[in-house]
């Protein structure tokens, strides 16, 4: 048996191929700070996540608006299924500074056990908050998609 996860399908011996299909899931993500909780108002989000045995993947994009808000302390974002293992796990995300038409990118952190994902962007010295990587204002997002085990 081989098999092409570009295309999802699997070929057996014999040269017959079946489609797998690992539909995207939406769910209802909240967006919370350590301090004080942002608040999306005008804005956008949409948040999915694929489920694989015990892999999850999440898609994550928030969308500022002319009425967010944007909390205190660091920034997370809850997960759809509680994260199990005794590691972390770590994906990617960009941001975008619409005032300076700047991209920022860093890693996104599940901690093991956990609940929610933070965003820890390249060079700083610690989690997203409203002024970290930047501070952010209406027209700008982030994008961010990770891999955690359940």
């Amino acid at each position: 048996i081989s098999e092409n996860v570009v295309t999802g399908t699997i070929t057996d011996s014999s040269g017959q191929s079946n489609e797998i299909d690992m539909p995207l899931a939406s769910y209802a993500m909240t967006w919370t700070g350590a301090g004080g909780n942002p608040a999306i108002g005008d804005g956008s989000v949409y948040s999915f996540y694929t489920r694989e045995g015990r892999l999850i993947t999440v898609t994550i994009g928030v969308t500022m608006g002319s009425t967010t808000t944007y909390g205190t302390g660091e920034w997370r974002f809850s997960l759809p299924i509680t994260a199990t293992g005794s590691t972390n796990c770590y994906g990617t995300f960009i941001a975008y500074d619409s005032s300076g038409t700047l991209y920022y990118s860093g890693v996104v952190q599940v901690a093991a056990s956990g609940t929610y994902a933070t965003l820890i962007p390249h060079g700083a010295a610690g989690a997203a908050t409203s002024a970290v990587p930047f501070t952010w204002a209406s027209g700008d997002f982030v994008r961010m998609q990770f891999t955690y085990l359940r």
